[in-house]
């Protein structure tokens, strides 16, 4: 780059100072597995080295990223890096060895955090589109759930990547399709607990809470649309029945 014209430089960096790429990142991130799934179920079987496969090119996207937009971390964020190092460290010591996976886990969080953290600010526009790709897909699993399940088969995918999962659908047969814990105790349409984008339950919760931390802030000012929102971020919260998200969300009240 140091080749370059001054002009050509400046306008290089400034495209990956902006916030396109990173965003950008997050809605694949966020889309990732759904996708994975409908692959798996309508085109060729997805195994779990495909899925570490994407995890680990999205992973080095966000490590480039960070990298050339060149973070300047906080005083807590560095103590935060520093204590994760120092429990590698320890733990490789103890072991005697360093393990991959458990590397990854703890090194993934805290590098998308410092990657968000170069974020200036999250449009408007971004939002309302994830939150209606997610109700789209949430509400066509609520009035279809069996077209649904045929489609994306989350419990196929899963099963096809996660070895626990396949281990634990041998001990019992479940051919609904859906993720477990889909369902709640009882009888009928209205025990199934909405999963949409995210597979399971769990996921579209959190993603209600967090939809509704950014909407209370965005819309402070505005009572209606502040209303609105935080009344689309309760519906998702009571398809999936996520008790967790939902205690959440009433502590942010």
């Amino acid at each position: 780059m140091s080749g370059m014209p001054a002009a050509d430089r400046k306008g290089t960096l400034a495209r990956w100072d902006g916030d396109f790429l990173p965003l950008a990142l997050l809605a694949f991130c966020t889309v990732m597995n759904f996708g994975l799934a409908i692959v798996n179920n309508l085109v060729t079987n997805i195994q779990e080295i495909h899925v570490v496969a994407v995890q680990l090119f999205v992973t080095l996207c966000a490590a480039a990223l960070v990298v050339l937009r060149r973070p300047r971390l906080t005083a807590d964020q560095v103590i935060l890096f520093v204590m994760l190092v120092s429990c590698i460290v320890i733990s490789t010591i103890y072991h005697g060895y360093t393990d991959v996976k458990i590397l990854y886990d703890m090194s993934v969080i805290p590098l998308f955090v410092v990657l968000g953290s170069t974020i200036r600010r999250i449009p408007r526009w971004y939002m309302h589109m994830l939150f209606v790709i997610v109700l789209t897909t949430v509400a066509f699993e609520t009035v279809m759930p069996d077209v649904y399940a045929k489609i994306v088969n989350p419990l196929r995918y899963y099963a096809n990547t996660r070895s626990w999962v396949a281990a634990k659908m041998d001990d019992q047969a479940d051919v609904s399709g859906f993720y477990f814990g889909a369902q709640r105790a009882g009888e009928g349409d209205a025990t199934h607990r909405a999963s949409g984008l995210f597979l399971e339950p769990l996921s579209l919760g959190y993603f209600a809470c967090i939809a509704a931390i950014f909407y209370l802030n965005e819309y402070r000012f505005q009572v209606g649309r502040k209303i609105l929102a935080v009344a689309g971020c309760s519906l998702l919260i009571i398809l999936s029945d996520v008790r967790a998200a939902l205690g959440c969300f009433s502590s942010l009240r």
